[in-house]
């Protein structure tokens, strides 16, 4: 397992997120262009890094990269201080630590799809980016790139993610993958 991958695992929610920010940098502006959430702002993006931007306040709201659901939201929740850049395994750590935290602190104001909805979003694509699939985007060819030398901590983080209830269920995120052990 790879030594920082292990380290950042020891972490809370906030510690990641600090780690995070402090690595790559905070984003200079907003996710949004606007409050009406219509237009993101190319401008903060480092998709040609293979980096995900991830809404910090994830932790009590879904999908705030979403039109539909950012709009129901806070719009400083979309401003460069709540937002951190992360790659694949990043992003994914991110949305496992908010299901650990959701568990422990059982808070009242938090979706109860808060952290793992990414899971069941995302899992096609680590499917295919896993088994070996050709992708045409440069995106999520860059993502797949990077992501190789990780296979076994993104099996890891998917199976650790069954541990936690998904709007009151357990579900088996690594099962969706469909990969042979």
């Amino acid at each position: 397992m790879d030594k920082e991958y292990l380290e950042m695992k020891k972490m809370t929610y906030s510690q990641l997120v600090n780690y995070l920010q402090t690595k790559y940098g905070v984003p200079q502006g907003s996710y949004w262009l606007t409050p009406s959430c219509r237009t993101k702002n190319n401008k903060i993006m480092r998709g040609k890094e293979g980096l995900y931007c991830h809404h910090v306040r994830e932790d009590l709201s879904n999908c705030l990269c979403n039109s539909s659901l950012a709009v129901t939201v806070p719009f400083e929740w979309h401003q460069d201080n709540n937002l951190v850049y992360c790659n694949f395994l990043e992003h994914s750590l991110l949305h496992l630590k908010i299901a650990e935290w959701i568990d422990k602190e059982k808070p009242s104001n938090y979706s109860p799809t808060s952290g793992l909805g990414y899971f069941g979003n995302i899992s096609a694509f680590t499917s295919d980016m896993l088994k070996g699939h050709k992708f045409s985007m440069p995106f999520y060819a860059l993502v797949q790139k990077q992501m190789k030398p990780y296979r076994e901590e993104i099996i890891e983080v998917f199976k650790e993610a069954g541990n936690y209830k998904y709007d009151g269920h357990y579900i088996d995120w690594y099962g969706m993958l469909g990969l042979k052990d």
